[in-house]
């Protein structure tokens, strides 16, 4: 989690031989049209500076008719974030300062590095958690810097403030239903070589 260790993990797959890079995984609505589960494949990232970047735009169009039978992602911009959006007012901050439909930790710092090298990228993303969700301080104290929960800071932060226990629940709920939308993306995907077969 967050955009100092996606680009180390990048240079360190293309160092390996990768030639491509795809941004998977869970981003934060902004936009309150934009629900829980619902699939992303960005035409635009924008950086915390407000820089902007844009996918390798061969793949992400054989991405976006393979994904678009079924699944329908939306296709708009998604902004950095380098905090954890915890409060729906911060949601509603980042929506009025970029428009975008949703924010990650990963993907406008991984689209400005591969466009600096020449490396085609292009992001999937599901919306984890929607713009009314309060994210319960004990995801925060819990998480570790990898993005990684540890289960023994969170249940003993859960057992002295048991009134975050069903906003965790939602969250949880919220956050299966990303997956469950990624898994799908992913069985469509496969089959294609995920778009980079022309």
């Amino acid at each position: 989690m967050g955009g100092g260790r996606a680009v180390a993990t990048a240079a360190a797959l293309t160092s390996q031989g990768a030639d491509a890079l795809l941004s998977w995984g869970c981003s934060a609505a902004l936009d309150p049209a934009v629900d829980a589960g619902q699939l992303l494949l960005p035409d635009t990232f924008i950086a915390e500076d407000g820089s902007t970047h844009h996918p390798d735009h061969a793949w992400w169009t054989r991405l976006g008719k393979e994904l678009s039978r079924s699944l329908e992602p939306v296709t708009r911009s998604v902004t950095g974030t380098s905090t954890l959006l915890a409060r729906p007012k911060d949601k509603a901050r980042l929506f009025a300062q970029t428009g975008a439909c949703a924010a990650d930790m990963e993907s406008p710092w991984l689209a400005c590095w591969a466009r600096q090298r020449g490396i085609p990228f292009a992001a999937i993303r599901a919306v984890s958690d929607r713009t009314d969700a309060m994210l319960p301080s004990a995801i925060e104290i819990a998480s570790g810097p990898g993005g990684d929960i540890d289960m023994i800071r969170l249940v003993t932060h859960l057992a002295t403030h048991p009134g975050e226990i069903p906003a965790l629940i939602a969250l949880g709920r919220q956050f299966a239903h990303a997956r469950s939308r990624l898994a799908e993306a992913a069985a469509v995907l496969h089959p294609k070589d995920f778009g980079l077969s022309c």
